[in-house]
């Protein structure tokens, strides 16, 4: 029997993504119509995005939270639906380093591993890596790069969910952080019921 495969991204669809934002699925926010052009619900300007798309495992609420701020930036958003490699021989391959230049995603380590080994193909470079730890301990633990000072400084304040902050970070600065050691922080904000232990964000450029 075989199986039906997966629709994929295509180069057509993403830019109908890029172009409509979230319009795709029925909603379209003043920060996505930004990105036509338009000015909805009153927004008059808003920093243009760092990023060109996200990817999140849609599994777990960190990471569609994590999304959902990118898309509020104006970044188109994808779920990976826990397979990053259907996503890519969907079209992202042909999309990544041409249309996409500049993505980012948070899932778990194994989507890490495979978009490095993906990207690397393409000639992209980590930029950005992230690590939200929980497991075996009474609070989230985030290991982040040592440049990363305002963003330390960010998580260990309770005014915002930490993957808000982390999608800001990335969706609104050209973060070029090398990878090298990185820097425990312990959260402010608790991870969401359904972390899986530990979630990573990681940006390719």
């Amino acid at each position: 029997m075989s199986q039906a495969k997966r629709p994929g991204i295509t180069r057509r669809g993403f830019s109908g993504l890029a172009a409509g934002g979230i319009a795709a699925t029925g909603m379209l926010t003043p920060a996505v119509s930004q990105a036509t052009g338009a000015v909805l619900g009153g927004a008059e300007s808003r920093p243009k995005p760092a990023l060109d798309l996200v990817l999140h495992d849609a599994r777990f609420a960190d990471a569609v939270l994590f999304a959902d701020t990118a898309r509020q930036a104006g970044v188109t958003a994808l779920p990976t639906h826990g397979d990053l490699g259907a996503l890519w021989f969907g079209g992202l391959r042909d999309d990544l380093g041409a249309m996409v230049r500049r993505v980012a995603g948070m899932g778990r380590y194994s989507d890490f591993w495979i978009m490095r080994q993906l990207a690397a193909d393409k000639g992209l470079t980590l930029k950005f890596q992230a690590e939200h730890d929980f497991r075996g301990r009474t609070a989230l633990h985030h290991r982040l790069p040592a440049a990363a000072t305002d963003l330390q400084h960010l998580l260990t304040a309770a005014d915002q969910p930490w993957a808000t902050h982390i999608a800001r970070h990335v969706a609104l600065s050209s973060v070029d952080q090398a990878p090298g050691p990185l820097v425990d922080v312990a959260s402010a904000t608790p991870p969401a019921a359904d972390h899986p232990g530990l979630l990573v964000t990681w940006v390719f450029a």
